[in-house]
């Protein structure tokens, strides 16, 4: 019993350790791709990486889709659309 009661913080400590690993997830966000519709280009432009205002604009015009993000499987990520007419810089 004793020998119980001496290991119970490493046993504490293991707990928190596995609990920590299993309840945190990695960002998706590093993951996704971002896509622009230029209007110039057949395809979309792959702008990962890229930030607004320094490399590129969305000139405003509503209901245009200037950049959205992808997840790596295709699907687009809800409520990434950003509204405008993608110009580079």
């Amino acid at each position: 019993m004793n020998n119980l009661v001496k290991r119970l913080p490493l046993f504490a400590f293991i707990v928190a350790a596995v609990f920590a690993f299993a309840f945190t997830q990695p960002t998706l966000e590093s993951q996704n791709s971002k896509w622009a519709n230029d209007p110039n280009e057949l395809e979309p432009v792959n702008i990962t990486g890229l930030q607004l205002g320094t490399h590129y604009l969305c000139d405003e015009e509503p209901e245009v889709v200037c950049t959205y993000e992808e997840f790596p499987n295709g699907m687009r990520v809800p409520d990434s659309e950003i509204e405008g007419i993608y110009t580079p810089l």
